[in-house]
């Protein structure tokens, strides 16, 4: 049996092969996720690890959807910063057509609470 060592590095994992064992060398493999550390409180720790069983997914699992949608998330923000910035520079534009404003108004439910 051929034997190994690995060292991670970021998201790249250099194989290095011992003499006498796999040869002389340095293989690169890329690796499909990053491996990370981070720290937070006691209380979120806790709080996530009953999430994820609660779900039935991995810490990483969770870890790693908590952010993505932050990060989805916030991305939108620019959409809106920008289309706010569009209609600040020209009100008339965020105007909604008198015709079809009347329109959406006769449609609604007159016994709608709201």
């Amino acid at each position: 049996a051929r034997r190994c060592m690995a060292l991670v590095v970021t998201h790249q994992a250099f194989v290095v092969h011992p003499a006498g064992g796999c040869g002389i060398g340095i293989t690169l493999v890329i690796l499909p996720r990053m491996k990370t550390a981070i720290s937070i409180r006691d209380e979120i720790f806790e709080a996530a690890e009953r999430t994820a069983r609660a779900l039935g997914m991995s810490r990483s699992e969770l870890y790693a959807t908590a952010v993505r949608e932050f990060v989805e998330r916030h991305s939108r923000d620019g959409v809106t910063e920008r289309l706010n910035k569009v209609y600040a520079d020209d009100p008339a534009a965020s105007k909604l057509d008198e015709g079809l404003q009347a329109l959406q108004f006769a449609s609604l439910d007159r016994g709608d609470s709201w």
